[in-house]
């Protein structure tokens, strides 16, 4: 009778939720770059302030995941003379960062916003922009049940700090929505800035 190695048997779970934090953050990174391309385009050529600043959001969204696959493979490094404990409190460190930026992003948004309230008032071309909005709620709901499923099994920090951050996303994505409707129905394109003010908050 085969003998049961306990932690041989952990070893190899902890390697499983490690990968699978890994495949997580990386898909993460992905869809944060390409909404935030797709976004840019539309943005650019809708001229809507609340697009752009999606955009801008997504860009940081995929730096951020950058940061977060580094400091998960970092966190697995074994402890040393400096770090007797080895590096395990980096999860926690990125997930503050990741906080810290959400912060910072909100922060400009919400000035781009009032100063194109404090200007005229461009024509906003909404057609496109609905389109790639909507995508972008499609695709971020996904991604959100994604990562708050392997947030589960694998209990990881960086993981479920990026599942609630994508949730918010796509919160901040159906203002949008709702912002570039207003503004094809009644033409008023300062509703756009106000909304930009709304997502930054």
């Amino acid at each position: 009778m085969q003998k049961f190695d306990y932690e041989t048997n952990v070893n190899l779970s902890r390697q499983k939720a490690d990968d699978s934090a890994n495949k997580a953050v990386m898909a993460a990174g992905a869809t944060a770059f390409l909404l935030a391309v797709i976004k840019f385009i539309a943005g650019i050529a809708s001229g809507s302030v609340a697009v752009m600043s999606s955009a801008i959001d997504s860009i940081l969204d995929f730096i951020v995941s950058l940061l977060n696959f580094f400091a998960l493979k970092k966190s697995r490094a074994a402890a040393n003379e400096n770090f007797n404990f080895g590096y395990t409190k980096l999860e926690a460190l990125a997930a503050m960062f990741e906080g810290v930026l959400i912060v910072g992003a909100g922060a400009f948004i919400f000035y781009e916003s009032v100063r194109k309230l404090q200007t005229e008032q461009a024509p906003v071309d909404t057609a496109f922009s609905l389109y790639a909005m909507a995508l972008s709620v499609a695709v971020t709901g996904l991604l959100v049940a994604y990562l708050s499923r392997v947030a589960r099994r694998t209990k990881n920090l960086i993981v479920r700090a990026d599942a609630l951050h994508y949730k918010s996303d796509l919160f901040s994505n159906l203002a949008v929505i709702a912002s570039l409707i207003l503004v094809e129905f009644t033409g008023f394109a300062a509703i756009d800035a106000v909304f930009g003010i709304v997502i930054s908050g």
